[in-house]
Protein backbone atom coordinates (compact mmCIF):
# COMPACT_ATOMS: atom_id res chain seq x y z
CA UNK A 1 0.00 0.00 0.00
CA UNK A 2 3.13 2.45 0.78
CA UNK A 3 4.30 1.64 -2.38
CA UNK A 4 1.66 3.04 -4.29
CA UNK A 5 1.19 5.83 -1.92
CA UNK A 6 4.85 6.87 -2.56
CA UNK A 7 4.80 6.18 -6.90
CA UNK A 8 1.86 8.95 -6.35
CA UNK A 9 3.80 11.18 -4.34
CA UNK A 10 6.71 11.17 -6.84
CA UNK A 11 4.13 11.63 -10.01
CA UNK A 12 3.08 15.30 -8.05
CA UNK A 13 7.09 15.86 -7.56
CA UNK A 14 7.59 15.48 -11.12
CA UNK A 15 4.34 16.71 -12.51
CA UNK A 16 4.54 20.15 -10.50
CA UNK A 17 6.57 22.37 -12.80
CA UNK A 18 3.95 21.34 -15.62
CA UNK A 19 1.20 22.01 -13.09
CA UNK A 20 2.68 25.40 -12.25
CA UNK A 21 2.79 26.65 -16.00
CA UNK A 22 -0.69 25.32 -16.57
CA UNK A 23 -1.89 27.47 -13.97
CA UNK A 24 -0.04 30.51 -15.10
CA UNK A 25 -0.66 30.21 -18.34
CA UNK A 26 -4.58 29.59 -17.07
CA UNK A 27 -4.28 33.13 -15.59
CA UNK A 28 -2.65 34.50 -18.37
CA UNK A 29 -6.02 33.51 -20.50
CA UNK A 30 -8.56 34.39 -18.10
CA UNK A 31 -6.62 37.77 -17.54
CA UNK A 32 -5.97 37.88 -14.27
CA UNK A 33 -4.83 41.43 -12.92
CA UNK A 34 -0.49 41.00 -13.20
CA UNK A 35 1.29 42.15 -10.03
CA UNK A 36 4.74 43.84 -10.69
CA UNK A 37 6.92 42.07 -7.32
CA UNK A 38 10.24 42.85 -5.94
CA UNK A 39 13.08 40.51 -4.66
CA UNK A 40 11.03 39.28 -2.20
CA UNK A 41 7.85 38.29 -3.92
CA UNK A 42 5.92 41.19 -2.38
CA UNK A 43 3.81 43.59 -4.95
CA UNK A 44 5.36 46.90 -5.73
CA UNK A 45 3.58 49.74 -4.37
CA UNK A 46 5.10 52.32 -6.70
CA UNK A 47 5.04 49.41 -10.06
CA UNK A 48 2.88 50.01 -12.89
CA UNK A 49 0.88 47.17 -13.50
CA UNK A 50 -0.47 46.15 -17.02
CA UNK A 51 -2.58 42.96 -18.22
CA UNK A 52 -2.03 42.51 -21.68
CA UNK A 53 -4.67 40.21 -23.63
CA UNK A 54 -1.99 38.99 -26.04
CA UNK A 55 -2.70 35.55 -24.58
CA UNK A 56 -6.46 35.64 -24.63
CA UNK A 57 -5.97 36.65 -28.42
CA UNK A 58 -4.20 34.21 -29.40
CA UNK A 59 -6.29 31.49 -27.40
CA UNK A 60 -9.47 32.51 -29.47
CA UNK A 61 -7.53 32.73 -32.61
CA UNK A 62 -6.85 29.20 -32.32
CA UNK A 63 -10.20 28.48 -31.25
CA UNK A 64 -11.60 29.66 -34.70
CA UNK A 65 -9.30 28.12 -36.66
CA UNK A 66 -9.91 25.03 -35.21
CA UNK A 67 -13.85 25.67 -35.63
CA UNK A 68 -13.37 26.22 -39.12
CA UNK A 69 -11.17 22.98 -39.49
CA UNK A 70 -14.46 20.88 -37.84
CA UNK A 71 -16.67 22.53 -40.49
CA UNK A 72 -14.28 21.68 -43.46
CA UNK A 73 -13.91 18.18 -42.09
CA UNK A 74 -17.98 18.02 -41.52
CA UNK A 75 -18.45 19.92 -45.10
CA UNK A 76 -16.29 17.09 -46.87
CA UNK A 77 -17.95 13.87 -44.86
CA UNK A 78 -21.76 15.09 -46.19
CA UNK A 79 -20.38 15.40 -49.41
CA UNK A 80 -19.11 12.14 -49.33
CA UNK A 81 -22.62 10.62 -48.40
CA UNK A 82 -24.34 12.56 -50.93
CA UNK A 83 -22.07 11.39 -53.77
CA UNK A 84 -22.39 8.12 -52.68
CA UNK A 85 -26.26 8.40 -52.54
CA UNK A 86 -26.37 9.54 -55.98
CA UNK A 87 -23.84 6.86 -57.05
CA UNK A 88 -25.77 4.00 -55.73
CA UNK A 89 -29.09 5.73 -57.28
CA UNK A 90 -27.47 6.26 -60.77
CA UNK A 91 -26.02 2.52 -60.96
CA UNK A 92 -28.84 0.76 -59.35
Amino acid sequence: MSDSFELIKDKQVEMQPLFKRMDKDRDLLNMVEFKLKGAEGKPLKDGVNVTMNDAKVFADEIKVENIYAICQIGFVFVSLVIRNMILSVCVS
